[in-house]
């Protein structure tokens, strides 16, 4: 979360807004916009982003309708905003997020993923501290 909370930070100070999204509120959001005939309106809002920061994948279960929704989010703007994903789950485990998904797209990801674990961070953050010069 650090990081995330960091790269959108910077993301404040140099230009377009980024948007930081619970994923428990979108999958809410997404839901009630479906039942509104409002979904490609906000799908367009959301890829105008620079940056979307989505959090805590994997906190809360969400239904297989939700998954289905999320997913879409994820492959309509991944393809012109920059995606973060915050989550307590190893990569590997995010297949049972995804699963909820049709298992053709969520085999397959758009654009090969960047992972960055809490462990390496705290070991990129400690190797940075100890070559700052004294």
């Amino acid at each position: 979360m650090r990081l995330s909370t960091a790269i959108a930070f910077t993301a404040c100070q140099k230009g377009p807004l980024p948007r930081f999204l619970a994923i428990t509120g979108l999958v809410t959001q997404l839901l009630e916009r479906r039942e509104q005939k409002e979904l490609e309106r906000f799908h367009r809002q959301l890829e105008r982003l620079e940056l979307l920061v989505l959090d805590e994948l994997g906190y809360v279960p969400c239904s297989k309708a939700g998954a289905e929704l999320l997913f879409e989010v994820v492959r309509c703007t991944c393809k012109r905003t920059s995606l973060i994903v915050t989550t307590n789950l190893p990569f590997e485990s995010w297949t049972e997020i995804m699963q909820r998904t049709t298992p053709r797209r969520a085999a397959r990801p758009a654009h090969p993923p960047h992972t960055h674990s809490q462990g390496q961070w705290r070991e990129l953050t400690a190797s940075r501290e100890q070559a700052a010069p004294q």
